[in-house]
């Protein structure tokens, strides 16, 4: 569903709901009933909603069971009992009367449901015409992931589709982002993530399995509290120590300060943590850093949010890891990506599907022992266990992942100009009081010989910022009728921004 059809209705005057603007922008801590769309609720997942005569109920349909354990006897049990609920996963995605496309970079986890996928294809007769669809980067960049493209081509005589990655620009195709997304929300590889949904349009697929939360099921560091819990430190040091031999593009410092964070979280300092959390929130919204633009008026309701927002009834377990998978796969704010997502790729027919967020995918996970998930200290160990020989031996192996930081700041950084020039005083999040003029005038141009860096964080600030202008006009602005909808229609929103010379 989505919200425009609602907006249509001529008695729904529809605003911005500043408290979601706030919570997205500066607490980024969500709730999972609120829109961007004041008066616009939406259903929690497993969720079921009923009006009759007697009024409007809402009540939880579904969950996992939090007291669920499964405790095999050995590491290549647990590996054979993963590859099941895998092989599971995968199968029911595959099921459709068109071509099925995998979205696969040369990564652990999106190689993974490619190669199941073939292996599966070729084992049941009549099985749907499968193919590999993957964004490729300029030969030696830090995300040139091409060599085990070849590798998965060369096991299983196939050929993965290559679509160029050659970003256009932050501005390349915005406004149909935020217009169907129903959000501020902007990507800068947005061009080439856009031009993979056609190539698979082309060859005439309907659904798009992707490697997506691979990382958020498979590999979490909350299993060491519990080892730490259980007194086995010396396993703690073992498995910190082997992370960073794994995963060469993070420093070992950083995997030993989530844990001790983990540990002051989840087990020395847990009855003070609604304080700690609450001071936290509200020094990061009050410093401004590479967002100075908001308003202080915004701050205000972020950080009365920040303090006044209740603990989120912890999912009992007693396992940390089971706790840690199940916050991940609720939470809200990663729900809303979903949606986000899902709406975006509606609009070339097709449909998202995420074999790892399989249900009783995630259940085995939660269940077993995190230590055998990532057994030794190896990310992931079991998932490589589990595939191997179905796993090109070069991607099992793998102690890298591909880096598209580059290709994001360099699609920020080639419209920066008009960004700077587009997002003026007249514009709608300065007339709303979201942002403020002393912001944009003094400090948004400081920001343009900082965003090539290690990290995304002043293209991710620059593409929120660009976000919210475009999103308040095409469903508030001028041309708008206030529903949402514009008022010619099939035509483009007349923008405030200059837009490459389309005003």
């Amino acid at each position: 569903s989505e919200i425009k059809a609602l907006l249509a209705h001529p008695e729904v005057s529809p605003k911005p709901n500043d408290d979601q603007l706030a919570d997205y922008f500066l607490t980024h801590v969500h709730d999972q009933e609120m829109t961007f769309f004041e008066g616009v609720f939406s259903l929690p997942p497993a969720h079921m909603a009923v009006l009759s005569s007697q009024g409007f109920a809402k009540r939880r349909y579904w969950d996992f069971d939090p007291g669920r354990t499964i405790l095999l006897g050995s590491f290549e049990e647990y590996a054979e009992a993963f590859f099941c609920v895998f092989e599971q996963a995968v199968q029911r995605r595959l099921r459709s009367t068109h071509p099925v496309a995998v979205s696969v970079s040369g990564g652990l986890d999106s190689s993974s449901i490619l190669c199941m996928a073939e292996t599966l294809a070729r084992r049941e007769p009549g099985s749907p015409l499968l193919h590999g669809v993957s964004y490729i980067s300029e030969e030696g960049s830090p995300s040139d992931e091409q060599k085990f493209l070849v590798e998965i081509e060369k096991k299983y005589g196939t050929t993965i589709h290559r679509v160029p990655s050659d970003p256009m620009g932050l501005l390349d195709g915005s406004e149909d982002v935020v217009r169907h997304g129903e959000s501020p929300w902007l990507d800068g590889l947005w061009s080439t993530v856009r031009d993979s949904f056609r190539t698979v349009q082309q060859i005439g697929g309907r659904v798009v399995l992707t490697g997506s939360w691979g990382d958020h099921v498979l590999f979490h560091q909350a299993y060491l509290i519990d080892l730490f819990r259980r007194l086995e430190w010396r396993e703690v040091r073992a498995h910190l120590d082997e992370y960073g031999l794994w995963l060469d593009d993070v420093g070992p410092k950083v995997f030993r300060q989530r844990f001790f964070l983990g540990l002051l979280k989840h087990h020395l300092l847990r009855p003070l943590y609604p304080l700690i959390r609450g001071i936290w929130l509200n020094g990061r919204i009050w410093f401004k850093g590479d967002r100075p633009w908001f308003s202080d008026t915004l701050r205000r309701r972020a950080s009365g949010r920040a303090w006044n927002r209740p603990m989120s009834d912890q999912w009992k377990s007693p396992s940390m890891q089971a706790r840690s998978i199940y916050s991940e796969v609720r939470s809200a704010r990663h729900v809303l990506g979903m949606e986000i997502n899902n709406q975006l790729t509606s609009m070339y027919g097709l449909e998202t599907a995420y074999p790892f967020l399989d249900r009783d995918l995630v259940a085995f996970l939660m269940a077993i022992p995190g230590e055998v998930l990532t057994r030794g200290g190896v990310p992931k160990a079991l998932l490589r266990a589990a595939l191997r020989g179905v796993l090109p031996d070069a991607i099992a192996l793998r102690r890298s992942k591909g880096d598209y930081t580059h290709l994001a700041n360099e699609a920020v950084e080639r419209d920066f100009p008009r960004v700077v020039h587009s997002l003026d005083v007249s514009g709608e999040a300065v007339i709303r009081g979201y942002v403020t003029e002393d912001g944009l005038n003094k400090r948004l141009n400081r920001l343009g010989g900082r965003i090539q860096g290690p990290t995304c964080e002043v293209a991710w600030s620059l593409s929120d910022l660009l976000g919210l202008e475009l999103w308040l006009q095409v469903f508030f602005g001028e041309r708008s009728n206030g529903k949402g909808v514009f008022a010619e229609r099939g035509s483009e929103p007349k923008l405030h921004m200059n837009l490459g010379g389309r005003r």
